[in-house]
């Protein structure tokens, strides 16, 4: 369980009462403080009447017993306890969630990275001055479905705590944004690394492995998957080695059951970026843990080879080749990468879900074993291309972000969630080559025509 700098949001709810409009006759009204946002509910169970924020709705004592005064916009409300005992309670819960705003901890520097959901900016602790990354999301245009991922994700960021994950250190929730106070990561995405250093060895690519892989079991162990699994969602403390990275975004990351399926109908949307989903995805089937597993293989064969295992001038022609096309590993690019490493791929990037490796399975492997000897020469593989590609990836981010503008804009609701739901709501709106080029760049694989199908 992670422990958050400034303590955890406040949860609360429980029965009140407020005076009805006949006789001063009370009604029962069940209220929720979650974080620093207050609901009011005709029961425990219904949506609410009303939600605010106690950050800009400011909640205090009333002349009369046990009465709390919310001053809502343009008028204020009672509710009052049901005894003194739970009046201290409410009152110690809104005092608290009133004083957590993210301004009052920290201060919020320049943009270090968007999304279509979110923006990433530096931060600074007001304190110390310690380095942080401040995910904002704004919640302005989120459909439920959008919000009830969100809160998601953040249920599960606060449930983990492991070294080669990115650290949570605190949540800040109000009506219009959440502010999720994360580890700095100095280094940047990996293959950024990677690609700017020009080149790499299989000793490297061992170290980086088994710390992906240590990350992985231990969201397993916790019955997390992640879903999204892919270089960018892969960073570095710092940019010399020996690297220490961590995995990120646990935007798309779920709950699995005890048979090991995800906690959710599968199939209803494709999640993950193309390139890195397995086989059972593409094919519908009930899936789980080893989808993340898969996304570590080819991630292994990229940083390896310098290649992509499976390419195409499109989204379909990708997923078409990743459920049936054999990976070859006998070009000249693998001539000079050990047989314990390609045994690792292929157990990796093995379609047979019940043979392909566990992630702690895999830790165990020889390849990753901490005597095993491994030849720390560079490869002589030509890594630039992946720069390539990640120039692509955020001009399709920037392209995604402007859609879902354009769309709150126009009214509608265009949940973003998935690469063919990407192009779906695209060409709802008229503008199907824009939504098809989008789906790609998404993808990470090249446009059509594109030279560089395979980094090259």
């Amino acid at each position: 369980m992670s422990s958050l700098r400034h303590g955890a949001p406040v949860q609360m709810s429980g029965w009140v009462y407020k005076e009805g409009k006949f006789l001063r006759s009370k009604v029962r009204r069940f209220l929720k403080l979650r974080g620093s946002m207050l609901s009011n509910h005709h029961s425990d169970n219904s949506p609410a009447s009303w939600e605010v924020s106690v950050l800009e709705c400011p909640v205090c004592a009333g002349s009369r017993a046990n009465e709390l005064v919310i001053h809502l916009p343009g008028r204020k409300t009672s509710f009052f306890a049901a005894n003194e005992r739970e009046y201290s309670r409410w009152m110690e819960a809104l005092k608290s969630a009133a004083c957590r705003s993210v301004n009052d901890f920290y201060s919020i520097g320049e943009s270090i990275g968007r999304g279509s959901f979110a923006e990433v900016s530096l931060g600074f602790d007001r304190d110390t001055g310690e380095k942080f990354a401040i995910k904002t999301i704004e919640k302005r245009g989120f459909s439920s479905r959008e919000m009830e991922l969100v809160k998601r994700e953040m249920s599960i960021m606060k449930s983990v705590s492991h070294p080669c994950i990115v650290s949570t250190y605190d949540i800040f929730d109000t009506n219009t944004s959440i502010h999720i106070v994360l580890e700095y990561m100095e280094g940047g995405e990996l293959f950024d690394v990677i690609a700017n250093a020009g080149t790499f060895s299989e000793k490297k690519a061992q170290l980086v492995m088994r710390d992906i892989l240590r990350g992985v079991a231990y969201l397993h162990m916790h019955s997390i998957v992640h879903r999204d699994i892919k270089p960018e969602n892969i960073l570095c403390k710092a940019k010399g080695w020996p690297l220490t990275v961590k995995i990120a975004d646990l935007g798309l990351a779920s709950f699995v059951n005890e048979s090991g399926d995800l906690i959710e109908r599968p199939g209803a949307n494709m999640k993950g970026t193309a390139a890195y989903v397995a086989p059972e995805v593409v094919r519908r089937e009930p899936h789980g843990a080893p989808v993340d597993v898969w996304a570590c293989g080819v991630i292994l064969f990229i940083m390896l080879s310098g290649r992509m295992p499976f390419y195409g001038d499109d989204d379909r022609e990708v997923l078409e080749m990743i459920v049936r096309s054999d990976i070859a590993l006998d070009g000249e690019e693998w001539s000079s990468v050990s047989d314990d490493a390609k045994s690792l791929v292929r157990s990796l990037l093995q379609r047979d879900v019940n043979k392909r490796l566990t992630a702690q399975a895999a830790l165990n492997h020889r390849w990753l074993e901490s005597n095993t000897e491994v030849n720390d020469e560079p490869l002589n593989k030509n890594y630039s291309g992946m720069m390539s590609l990640r120039r692509r990836f955020r001009r399709a981010v920037i392209a995604v972000i402007l859609l879902r503008r354009m769309s709150q804009l126009l009214g509608t609701s265009a949940p973003i969630s998935a690469d063919d739901e990407v192009a779906k709501n695209a060409a709802d709106e008229g503008v199907p080559q824009l939504a098809d080029d989008m789906a790609r760049l998404v993808a990470g694989v090249p446009l059509a025509n594109s030279d560089d199908a395979r980094f090259e």
